[in-house]
């Protein structure tokens, strides 16, 4: 006997988990967040970050405009690059939102 399949890849009956849950990640802190580059592919922006980069920028100017703290909602995330010799140093490596 098989199981009963939704037709999207899960199992009837089966909690369903969104997309955002998925890519939802965790801060030493213990505070949530999620990547522009993870939320870009679900939303349709994956051939060109270039555009959800810009709609993130009018997000942040939203959040100025209502009187909220940039920095409260979005904020750069940094990784270590190689350099030469072995040497790293810290670059933008996009948002967390």
């Amino acid at each position: 006997m098989t199981d009963a399949h939704d037709g999207q890849g899960g199992r009837v009956g089966a909690p369903r988990v969104s997309p955002f849950e998925q890519i939802r990640q965790h801060g030493e802190d213990g505070s949530e967040y999620w990547s522009a580059r993870d939320l870009a592919v679900i939303l349709g922006y994956d051939t060109n970050y270039r555009n959800f980069k810009r709609a993130i920028e009018k997000a942040e100017t939203s959040c100025v405009n209502s009187g909220h703290a940039v920095e409260d909602h979005f904020a750069d995330a940094r990784k270590m690059i190689a350099l030469g010799k072995g040497a790293k140093r810290s670059a933008v490596a996009g948002v967390s939102l």
